[in-house]
């Protein structure tokens, strides 16, 4: 005979698999957002690295530029010139002596009243003895 009280079903343990599958939610959010993080890290590394190229190509161009001046012939006459002491047949070389060349020479030979003073003069004299610089 059957008993009149209904017999319960047979009902699979639902919270027990709840927990493990949290954890494995859990740990699976937290790897896409490290991986995201990475990936954000990864272009800004990519940006810089491509403006430090484009910096690197425009300091190329100009040492290229600088390489193209230094292979012209105007360029090796000019130091040919200044520092090897060469002219050319047709030129006549003046040298000029007792004279710094530069500033504080004037056009008719006289010296700058100004730039005569070594520069520690001028400072103590700016000082001390106003009256001798102008």
């Amino acid at each position: 005979m059957r008993s009149s009280t209904p017999r319960k079903a047979f009902s699979f343990p639902w919270k027990i698999l709840m927990i493990p599958t949290v954890f494995l939610i859990v740990f699976v959010s937290l790897a896409i957002v490290r991986q995201t993080a990475k990936g954000y890290t990864v272009k800004r590394e990519i940006a810089s690295f491509e403006g430090e190229i484009k910096k690197l190509e425009r300091q190329n161009a100009l040492l290229e530029d600088k390489l193209s001046y230094y292979k012209t012939v105007s360029f090796l006459e000019r130091e040919a010139r200044l520092n090897l002491g060469l002219k050319k047949d047709d030129e006549e070389v003046v040298v000029v002596l007792g004279q710094k060349l530069g500033v504080g020479v004037l056009a008719a030979g006289t010296v700058d009243p100004k730039e005569a003073y070594a520069n520690w003069e001028k400072w103590f004299y700016y000082f001390f003895r106003k009256d001798l610089i102008n």
